[in-house]
């Protein structure tokens, strides 16, 4: 099954002037977003304050992931041979580059067809005659004849031998080799003899194959050939497309919640990486079964899933603040690319070209002990199992779930909020060319014109 899915933006501006008497005129306007900022009091935290290099670029090599990803799937080459070009020594090799099957071979350039004749005369008058077909394969046509004879005769004997508008006096030619008209189909043959007691006669056509069976393979093969071509490249426009489609759904244009949720993911991943001098290249703790269905290996899930929790637990995600330093601080290699990165959420902009970032985020209450350990000894949990219920470090589900979800957790707003802006890729287009002028109302603003 096929699913073609086609997406089409119009954009239209215009000036309507058609009822008006005199000029009119607009004007765009860039749009910015106008947020709001406010600090809150969490209370006292063991705070970590990481500086990583470089935050976006994992996102960025994604995406240029998929880009390789376009540039890997190869476009059949061109079939740029007509059917003249087609011959014995060529059309395997296209065959092949289009893994074409079910190709006729190429007709032989020769054929050569028999027949046979012999009598045994016992009673007089001695007279004999036969008359016979020789069928020519269709695509062939006769270009010389060639028979032997072998007769017992009397001295008034006579034997002719009829190869299509060639009579042969036999007695007088017991072999020869004869020059045919060109002769196709059905090709009559007989002989006549009188006075003759015993006779043989054999008969060899020799065909060469026709120009127009030539052309005709040639047209078969450069058919099922430019068939087997545009298969090809409908399965490469569809690899394509697919890739396309794929890539295109990872390009600049996402909810800014849900870059948020990106960033913080991949600031906690590099923070956690520097914090334990670890790649993550250990993890993984599923093999494949026999039947290939993905499942825990026991002993590797003990191993890993303790660090993971204490990891995820024994700091306050949701409350992961960062800030960005411009792209020069960045491999200096990169700066051209980096430095033409954007998004239309201008938040994520920034992440994507940071030459790096300032992180702090803070440890759980009542985990500052075990972070110490873990900081002085490499071991998790203080040197122990993961907690059970009981424990002091038992972080129930429930609160990593509040977490998740942005759950209100007993801040206290410190001074009074701040509006700042981001520019954004959106404009406005004005009705008239006067200067835009803004007014607060309440805490809004609104267009004064």
């Amino acid at each position: 099954m096929t699913t073609l899915t086609e997406f089409e933006e119009d954009y239209v501006h215009e000036f309507d002037n058609i009822a008006g008497s005199g000029h009119i005129s607009g004007m765009y306007q860039w749009l910015d977003k106008v947020m709001e900022a406010q600090v809150f009091n969490y209370g006292r935290r063991l705070l970590f304050d990481i500086t990583v290099p470089e935050p976006g670029t994992n996102y960025v090599l994604t995406q240029n992931q998929s880009d390789d990803a376009l540039k890997a799937i190869a476009k059949p080459p061109d079939f740029t041979a007509n059917a003249l070009d087609l011959d014995e020594s060529n059309y395997v090799k296209w065959a092949k580059l289009y893994d074409a099957t079910g190709l006729e071979a190429p007709p032989p350039p020769f054929k050569t067809f028999a027949k046979s004749f012999d009598a045994v005369v016992t009673d007089s008058p001695r007279v004999l005659s036969k008359s016979d077909i020789l069928a020519i394969d269709e695509g062939y046509q006769a270009t010389m004849a060639s028979f032997n004879s072998a007769v017992v005769f009397a001295p008034d004997s006579i034997c002719w031998m009829l190869i299509g508008s060639n009579l042969i006096d036999v007695l007088n030619n017991w072999s020869a080799n004869i020059t045919m008209a060109g002769e196709t189909g059905n090709l009559p043959i007989a002989y006549e003899a009188a006075d003759v007691e015993e006779l043989a006669l054999t008969i060899e056509v020799f065909c060469n194959r026709t120009d127009t069976a030539w052309r005709n393979w040639q047209l078969k093969v450069h058919a099922a050939i430019t068939q087997a071509y545009l298969a090809k490249v409908q399965a490469y426009e569809q690899a394509l497309s697919q890739a396309r489609a794929a890539a295109s759904d990872a390009v600049a244009g996402q909810n800014p919640e849900f870059n948020a949720r990106i960033v913080s993911i991949e600031l906690r991943r590099q923070v956690l990486a520097l914090m334990t001098g670890q790649q993550f290249d250990g993890f993984g703790a599923l093999d494949l079964s026999a039947e290939g269905y993905a499942q825990p290996d026991p002993s590797r899930s003990a191993a890993q899933m303790p660090y993971v929790r204490f990891f995820e637990e024994a700091f306050e995600w949701d409350r992961i603040l960062y800030f960005y330093y411009p792209y020069f601080w960045g491999w200096k290699p990169a700066w051209k690319n980096k430095f033409l990165l954007d998004d239309v959420d201008p938040a994520f902009g920034d992440f994507l070209r940071a030459g790096a970032a300032r992180v702090v985020f803070p440890v759980r209450p009542g985990f500052e002990t075990a972070i110490l350990h873990y900081l002085e000894t490499g071991q998790i949990w203080n040197g122990g199992p993961p907690p059970d219920i009981s424990s002091s470090l038992y972080v129930p589900i429930i609160a990593e779930i509040e977490e998740a979800t942005s759950a209100p957790g007993g801040e206290q707003p410190v001074g009074e909020p701040w509006e700042f802006r981001l520019p954004t890729t959106m404009v406005r287009l004005r009705p008239n060319d006067d200067l835009p002028g803004w007014q607060k109302v309440g805490n809004d603003w609104e267009p004064k014109n």
